[in-house]
């Protein structure tokens, strides 16, 4: 279960790299990609955006490229640890 629960974490990781890289002309292209994988599920870049667009409206955040790359790696984690707990 931890070296599972590493894995994950480090596909977070890597995911949370790409999408710093990743400019925002390319957000359209990228949305039904993989953004992590936990326990031979996907969490794809739609789930990923869909929680960042929850999350700001919720918080009253603007919705910025800079506000989404900030988040990203606490949204990632989230959706990494409900995986696991599924």
């Amino acid at each position: 279960m931890k070296k599972t629960f590493f894995n994950s974490v480090r596909m977070a990781c890597l995911a949370l790299s790409a999408i710093a890289v990743l400019g925002q002309n390319a957000q359209a292209a990228q949305s039904s990609r993989i953004a992590a994988v936990v326990n031979d599920e996907a969490i794809s870049f739609n789930e990923l955006n869909a929680r960042l667009k929850l999350v700001m409206e919720s918080a009253g955040m603007p919705d910025t490229e800079d506000m989404r790359q900030r988040l990203s790696a606490q949204i990632i984690s989230v959706l990494v640890d409900e995986s696991i707990r599924m």
